[in-house]
């Protein structure tokens, strides 16, 4: 119900012209304005200034119909449950539904859909289905729903999104405040020493020897090593182009080819010094030949070169800044 002068009145119906250019048609669907700023904010701003219903503003959508049409029952579920009772997600609908509930900010809808996605991501990424829709900020959800083991059992051979949530959790391990079950250590202090020319984390280069001229004997009778770590490169970043999303049914995400793309942007990475081969010292350029300083983005970049994926960057930078040591 729309409150107007503090006299609650007849609910106020709001006109949506949906143009399915797909298909060259276009509908009207109505729904209350109250539902449709609580459900769907993104048309609040459109709707609403200074707190008053702007009722002269036509809203027109770009989306396949029977989306719109599955949107708006799942936002007024409340109103008529049994016609949201044949909104079901499926392999079929959940990538179009995702990006159009993400883009109304449907957050509700979008989680359930992120759900549905990582629980059957084997089953979608298997589907003939292009995921070029999903944008940076909804492939970082995935990664973030979708457990090491899980993602390692899904087959993609068309790499439509394994490798993007490899990079994702990549990101992830840069994050100072990052640390799970599965990876104690996170990579945000990570540096090479420019005496013996380690990879190392504040953590193990308490453990891991320098040369052997570099050492303090601790209170307790302990050798400690000491590093020297190398200034940290000022070129941190790789640009890239964001790729744009519409409405669309997953059906014509078929019809759309599908571009692997390598130029990536780490977001983590800002001003980070985090380089170089391995924990053994077996390093790929020696030290004698100018090295002053490292950039995490070309280590990254030399390892994905080197091993041709994401999935072995992820796994040889986990080795490295979770390094066991035998006693």
């Amino acid at each position: 119900m729309c409150p107007v002068n503090g006299i609650i009145n007849e609910p106020v119906i709001v006109t949506v012209k949906v143009c399915d250019e797909a298909k060259g048609v276009e509908k009207d669907f109505r729904c209350e304005l109250d539902v449709l700023m609580i459900e769907m904010p993104y048309f609040k701003d459109f709707l609403i200034k200074d707190g008053q219903f702007i009722s002269e503003v036509e809203i027109l959508v770009h989306c396949d119909l029977k989306i719109f049409e599955w949107l708006l029952l799942y936002a007024r579920k409340h109103i008529d449950p049994d016609a949201y009772k044949e909104c079901i997600l499926s392999t079929s609908n959940v990538l179009a539904l995702l990006v159009s509930s993400n883009f109304l900010k449907m957050e509700h809808l979008t989680s359930e859909c992120l759900e549905y996605f990582c629980k059957h991501a084997g089953d979608i990424i298997a589907s003939p289905f292009s995921l070029d829709c999903l944008g940076d900020s909804l492939v970082e959800r995935i990664a973030l729903g979708l457990k090491l083991e899980e993602l390692d059992k899904i087959k993609d051979k068309k790499d439509k999104i394994k490798s993007k949530i490899f990079f994702k959790k990549i990101e992830h391990l840069f994050d100072p405040e990052y640390t799970t079950s599965y990876c104690p250590n996170n990579a945000a202090y990570l540096f090479r020493c420019q005496k013996c020319g380690k990879i190392l984390t504040r953590n193990i280069s308490i453990i891991v020897p320098c040369l052997p001229n570099r050492f303090i004997i601790s209170r307790r009778g302990d050798m400690i090593p000491v590093h020297d770590p190398m200034e940290p490169s000022e070129k941190e970043l790789i640009s890239t182009d964001e790729p744009s999303h519409q409405c669309i049914e997953a059906s014509d995400y078929s019809k759309q080819s599908h571009t692997p793309t390598s130029s990536i942007t780490f977001s983590n990475l800002h001003c980070r010094s985090v380089v170089t081969s391995n924990i053994n010292g077996q390093i790929t350029m020696p030290i004698s030949q100018k090295l002053t300083s490292f950039s995490c983005t070309e280590l990254l970049i030399q390892w994905f070169v080197e091993s041709g994926n994401w999935r072995d960057v992820f796994w040889k930078l986990w080795a490295t800044i979770n390094l066991q040591v035998s006693q």
